[in-house]
């Protein structure tokens, strides 16, 4: 599943960017490294772009663990994005939205493939 996404993701690349701009390589998955142990700084995870609400209903649950809710993310990224819906990363503000003409429009998206996706990044300012 990891290799499979991450061809979905980035196709046969070795080496990608996660929406903040970090780099991440395909050999570098987190699950690949002891735990505890030290990460090379390319390390990724599986990064939900909207976050599970654990009160919210089942179909929001269904809907945050579908694929097109997932993109790659460079784990230290992981991290600062924690569960939010807006947060700022080496002082650039994002928001996740849906991914649809309406909500995108006049936007700048964060710089990853959501072709695709139900939600995306968008860059609040620089």
């Amino acid at each position: 599943m990891t290799d499979d996404f991450w061809l979905h993701e980035f196709g046969n690349k070795d080496t990608g960017k996660d929406f903040a701009g970090r780099t991440v390589k395909r050999s570098d998955y987190i699950g690949n490294f002891k735990q505890g142990g030290k990460l090379p700084a390319t390390a990724w995870d599986f990064e939900d772009i909207e976050p599970l609400n654990p009160n919210g209903s089942e179909k929001h649950k269904k809907r945050h663990n579908d694929i097109s809710n997932w993109q790659v993310a460079n784990v230290a990224t992981n991290r600062e994005k924690e569960n939010k819906t807006s947060f700022t990363i080496d002082g650039v503000h994002y928001q996740v939205v849906k991914n649809t003409p309406k909500m995108t429009q006049g936007k700048r998206l964060a710089p990853y493939p959501y072709k695709g996706k139900k939600y995306c990044i968008v860059i609040l300012d620089d």
